[in-house]
Order: C-alpha cells, then structure tokens, then sequence
C-alpha cells in the first residue's frame, strides 16, 4: 500500500513539473507564434500604410502606430509627440517578449542610420546624438529652428528603467534603392526568425505532450500489473 502511495505521490510529482514547463513554453512562444498566424489585438488598427521603423545595424524592423498606449507599444513602436514636419519622438518598449523593441538601441553610434516610413513617406535619419536623461526630461526634447530631427526613446538601464535613452538624428537624403534592398533583407531574416522560433517551439510542445502521454501508459501499465 506504501508502495502504490509513493508511485501515485512520484506520478503527481512528474505530471507537475511537466504542466509547468509546458505554461513556461507556451508563454514563450505565444507571441511568436501570434506575430506568424496574423493574429492581434482587436482594437489595435494595423497601419494602412504600413508605417515602420526600421534600424539596419540592430537589422530590426517595428511596426509604427500613431497612438500611444499599452497595446500599442505590446505591438511595436509609437509616435509619442511630435510630428515629422518638426521633430518627431517615437518610443518602445526594451525587455518584453512580444518583439525586441529597442533592446539593443544603446548601441547605436553616430553615424548610424534609421529609417521610418509614414503615411507613404521615408524619412531617412543619420545619428548624431545619444544620451541618458531622467523619465520628466523627455518632455523638453523640442523642434530646433533649422534642422530635422528626430529621437528614439526607451527606457534604461535594461530591465531597471529609472532612466530615458534618447538617440536623436537628423535627416539626411534617402538613398531609396540602397536602403530598400536592405530592408526588404531584414525583413526577410526576421520572417525567417520568426518561423523558426515557432516551428522550435511547437517542436517543444509536441514532444512534451509525447512525453505526457507516455508517463501516464506508463504508470497505468504499472498499477495493472501491480
């Protein structure tokens, strides 16, 4: 009796541990696997234009909605003040799992280039500045008489956030054939990523769900016999 007890309490024990393991999986590659099938949020509208911001260094490319809000910036990037006639501010999000955001923004350098796309129209940018201002500084970040700028924003240290990075650049002529094979190239490579991670991850669930289905005939096979 002590026995069939310790085999049910081990049997409780594995199928635990694998439930788990199976919720850490799938909170992993939930939004992967959301970002492959087109799924989304409802009430968050796709841009008509396909508004982007794009950094090839980091070779990242972020879908770029003009309202910022929690589900917005869960999606990608946001114009947060400004506009592109004066000095537009566009922010995300670093540390989450939804997409990379700007993770990696700290290492952009002067000299480096990003792009945005909107309402139709590139804006090719040249950085010239980068610095770490408190989370109220961000608000003085103002048009200057005479020069086109634009800053990209996010929080810093990474996972810490008591501070604001800004990358700020200025904008040069776009070299529209150059620039669109590079990003047509990113775009292809994150497709790519994004189908391995998914492919990785329903891999994952599967043999986890194999392995499932393999303890249980395996302990009922044993208490019969028992």
């Amino acid at each position: 009796m002590r026995r069939q007890k310790k085999k049910c309490h081990g049997y409780t024990v594995s199928m635990l541990i694998l439930g788990l393991v199976l919720l850490m999986a799938s909170v992993l590659y939930l939004p992967h696997l959301r970002q492959v099938l087109g799924a989304g949020t409802p009430d968050i509208a796709r841009p008509a234009q396909k508004n982007q911001v794009i950094i090839p260094k980091l070779k990242l490319t972020l879908p770029l909605f003009d309202a910022t809000t929690e589900q917005t910036l869960a999606k990608g990037a946001t114009l947060w003040q400004g506009q592109f006639d004066k000095r537009p501010v566009i922010t995300a999000h670093s540390g989450i799992t939804n997409h990379p955001g700007f993770d990696r923004l700290d290492t952009l350098k002067k000299g480096d280039r990003f792009v945005v796309f909107h309402n139709s129209t590139q804006y090719t940018y040249t950085v010239t500045q980068k610095k770490t201002v408190r989370p109220a500084a961000v608000d003085s970040v103002k048009p200057i008489a005479g020069q086109s700028l634009a800053t990209l924003v996010t929080c810093t240290p990474y996972m810490v956030n008591s501070h604001r990075l800004l990358v700020t650049g200025r904008r040069v002529k776009s070299a529209t054939s150059t620039m669109s094979a590079t990003i047509t190239q990113i775009q292809r490579r994150q497709e790519q990523q994004i189908w391995k991670m998914a492919l990785l991850g329903i891999s994952g669930l599967l043999l986890f769900a194999g392995f499932a289905v393999g303890l249980t005939w395996y302990h009922k096979r044993r208490t019969v016999w028992a």
